[in-house]
């Protein structure tokens, strides 16, 4: 297990994992993300992907600011969530990461949200007692935005690439 920046990787691996970090690469990156992630996994090695996805609201803008203060604005402040095809195209333009599973999480993580809320605010005396109200309120609303923004066209996604070129199967197939 290596944490590191996928600009510093080395090495060639089995399997790559990015969860949560996606959110940052910003959309004239993908190409060169999914290239990293092409050039650094083994034949035949998975990609497991994790992150925000955008659908089309501005409450979590990508390829771009929103016109009004947001839920990326308050604690992800420099974020650019990707679209679903934004993050597919460059996957295919590698010429080898092939999708093979995506799920969407959207309305589920929505309840994930809602219950992180209300964990934190059972136990605001305590955070309090360590960090400052500001911060405290900055997450809070976030929950609140975080909840909503699931509901309403920003989604939760975790796809599974797999390292094989394009073509493959059907020569496989064939022989």
């Amino acid at each position: 297990f290596e944490y590191l920046d996928y600009r510093e990787i080395d090495g060639v691996y089995d399997s790559i994992v990015s969860v949560g970090m996606a959110e940052h690469v910003g959309a004239l990156y993908w190409d060169a993300f999914m290239g990293k992630v092409r050039d650094h996994l083994k034949d035949g090695g998975r990609f497991v992907l994790h992150t925000m996805v955008y659908h089309g609201n501005d409450i979590f803008k990508a390829g771009g600011k929103a016109k009004y203060m947001n839920f990326s604005s308050v604690l992800m402040p420099n974020a650019d969530a990707p679209t679903p095809s934004m993050i597919v195209r460059a996957a295919m333009r590698t010429g080898s990461l092939r999708l093979v599973h995506y799920e969407t999480f959207g309305v589920h993580y929505t309840r994930t949200a809602q219950a992180w809320l209300e964990n934190m605010q059972r136990n605001r005396d305590g955070m309090l007692a360590s960090f400052p109200e500001k911060l405290y309120r900055a997450h809070e609303y976030s929950w609140h935005m975080g909840g909503a923004c699931m509901e309403t066209g920003t989604s939760l996604l975790q796809a599974v690439f797999e390292k094989k070129p394009y073509g493959s199967c059907v020569r496989e197939s064939i022989l």
